[in-house]
């Protein structure tokens, strides 16, 4: 029976992981541009994904099996022997040991190597042949060892700033540095390398976030209705062609000139191109709007959605109110702290009642 719930547990586990994996695979697919999509870096990122996630899911496994080894009243089991129980949590930590190093080693060496060989990638230099693997790697592997570099200084800054007051004027030895890595077994230094990592990630959450809230109900308030796709392509039709009449007045007046066009010629003519390829791009939305080039289904969707605009617009109101109303309370929150704390910053901002 013990062998049969154990089993359950970690077959549980199995199944989650591996549903897991297929939503990684999904989300990584669907917000990637396709243009842009790497096999290796699609690869690396669901494997990321995958082993980040286990790792959290790895903690309800850890109470359901410690669990399973004591009944309702608190008392243990029968065949909860002290031999059994040590081998499950034996087995449990070399999972968290081989999940977490797994971790270190993905996020540390990995993902970095992944990244700056993906951006090692030059499209002129390839086609011409000047690009080779070899260079792409040694690029990628010696920004790699920045990074990790990098990560090392923080973790040694870590290991002895918390302490530098105390030891000023001290004689520091090698006693004494053995002394300090023994006492805490390193947790000051990663404990100060993952405090100010996470300070910074929750700058930039908290300003993504707040933005998020605000741009979305705006941008579904301002959608604009698809009724207005078609006086914007024929608007569009009409500026893409005097465009383009006019890089040809631009080339024609200089065809033959010796040295090229000329430089004021040369400035207007990238300016044209580059507003060319904006008209373009404004056209082939104007024209999905309308539905052309789509299968049945896509343009069924389309007036589907078109139908449910007024839900949208009021979805965007509510949101917009509930936008407001959380602003508002984290700005009363907030003073009523600052006003009425009894201990201000010294316990950060801490309410008696």
């Amino acid at each position: 029976m013990a062998l049969i719930q154990t089993a359950f547990i970690w077959v549980a586990y199995a199944a989650a992981v591996a549903l897991v994996a297929l939503i990684a695979a999904i989300f990584t697919y669907t917000y990637q541009t396709p243009r842009d999509r790497s096999a290796l870096v699609s690869t690396i990122t669901i494997i990321t994904l995958t082993s980040l996630l286990a790792t959290v899911l790895l903690l309800p496994v850890d109470i359901a099996l410690v669990s399973s080894t004591t009944s309702k009243l608190g008392a243990k089991k029968d065949w909860a022997t002290p031999e059994k129980v040590h081998n499950i949590v034996h087995t449990l930590k070399i999972v968290y040991y081989a999940l977490y190093s797994f971790d270190a080693v993905l996020c540390l060496l990995v993902v970095p190597f992944t990244y700056f060989f993906y951006e090692e990638y030059d499209d002129v230099e390839a086609e011409e042949g000047n690009q080779t693997f070899g260079q792409r790697f040694m690029g990628a592997l010696k920004y790699t060892l920045i990074f990790v570099a990098l990560v090392v200084i923080l973790f040694i800054v870590g290991f002895f700033v918390p302490v530098a007051r105390g030891r000023a004027g001290g004689h520091m030895d090698f006693d004494y540095f053995k002394r300090l890595l023994a006492e805490n077994h390193g947790e000051r230094a990663l404990t100060f390398a993952l405090g100010l990592l996470i300070t910074l990630g929750t700058l930039l959450y908290v300003l993504y976030t707040g933005a998020g809230i605000a741009l979305l109900p705006i941008s579904f308030i301002k959608s604009a209705p698809s009724i207005s796709a078609p006086q914007l392509s024929e608007t569009t039709a009409t500026a893409l062609e005097q465009n383009r009449e006019r890089q040809r007045q631009l080339e024609g007046r200089n065809a033959g000139r010796n040295g090229g066009l000329a430089a004021k010629d040369q400035r207007e003519l990238e300016a044209l191109v580059r507003e060319e390829r904006t008209l373009v791009r404004r056209e082939r939305l104007a024209a999905e709007a309308q539905g052309q080039g789509k299968t049945f289904i896509v343009r069924t969707w389309t007036k589907v959605c078109a139908i449910f605009r007024p839900l949208k617009l009021i979805g965007g109101i509510l949101l917009l109110i509930l936008a407001i109303i959380v602003w508002v309370s984290m700005l009363i929150t907030g003073i009523d702290k600052a006003k009425n704390s009894v201990c201000k910053e010294h316990c950060g901002y801490f309410l008696g009642r």
